[in-house]
């Protein structure tokens, strides 16, 4: 009875380290986490469309990919989750959320490895014609557009919490966005290769790395710049105006 009890008590820790308001940082790495595992599934979704992979690669590309997606989106949604953390909700209570996050991401992943698997298959369910292997790939759509969703659901939150504590946000805005633009086309135009591999990508995946580099590198670039750009002009109007 004891150990059940404790079993019980510890289960439902987790459950409301995740589930209450200070646990919302928690679930923006969590969702990302998941989202950015189905990214590199897309990914390679993308690279086979384009010629540039076969279906033979499916197992370990596509398995590389969504560790690669994961890491980056744990990483990514730990830090956006930090930053965007609700009114009143402490470091120490972010980093208790991750934790207990990094704990739900190893169940999570296992399942949305499979399904990403299965989404990778799409071309071979297209190709083959079989109704199972259609279905398995339709499953793993299903699942990953429900994780995209969610990471989009929490990451708009967590940046409008973000934006509102950045001193910096209206020059900072514009730079990003414009940034994200400029990203945009340079990418369709010259279809850059997917990091760490020889995978050159179509016009659709260049919008996802162009989103990606947007978010992990663009974004942290221009809060550190102007970070210190506004100790030197504290007194410029382009922070309020």
């Amino acid at each position: 009875m004891a150990d059940s009890a404790k079993a019980g008590s510890a289960w439902s820790n987790l459950t409301r380290g995740l589930a209450a308001e200070e646990g919302f940082p928690g679930r923006v790495a969590l969702s990302w986490t998941v989202a950015g595992g189905f990214v590199g599934g897309l990914l390679l979704v993308d690279a086979i469309l384009a010629g540039v992979a076969d279906s033979s690669s499916l197992p370990y590309v596509g398995t590389a990919l969504f560790g690669l997606g994961a890491l980056a989106g744990f990483v990514h949604g730990s830090i956006l989750g930090l930053v965007g953390r609700p009114e009143g909700v402490g470091r120490a209570q972010v980093i208790r959320a991750i934790e207990v996050a990094a704990l739900w991401a190893v169940p999570l992943l296992l399942v949305s490895w499979v399904a990403a698997l299965w989404l990778a298959m799409t071309t071979v369910a297209l190709e083959v014609g079989s109704a199972s292997i259609l279905s398995g790939a339709l499953i793993g759509w299903a699942c990953g557009l429900l994780a995209m969703a969610w990471a989009a659901t929490a990451g708009v939150r967590a940046l409008s919490n973000a934006l509102a504590r950045w001193p910096e946000h209206r020059p900072g805005a514009l730079l990003v966005s414009h940034t994200f633009v400029a990203l945009l086309v340079a990418f369709v135009v010259i279809r850059p290769e997917i990091w760490w591999t020889d995978f050159r990508v179509s016009s659709a995946g260049a919008v996802i790395l162009a989103i990606g580099a947007t978010f992990w590198i663009v974004i942290p670039g221009v809060v550190v710049v102007l970070h210190l750009v506004h100790h030197w002009l504290a007194d410029s109007p382009i922070w309020d105006g």
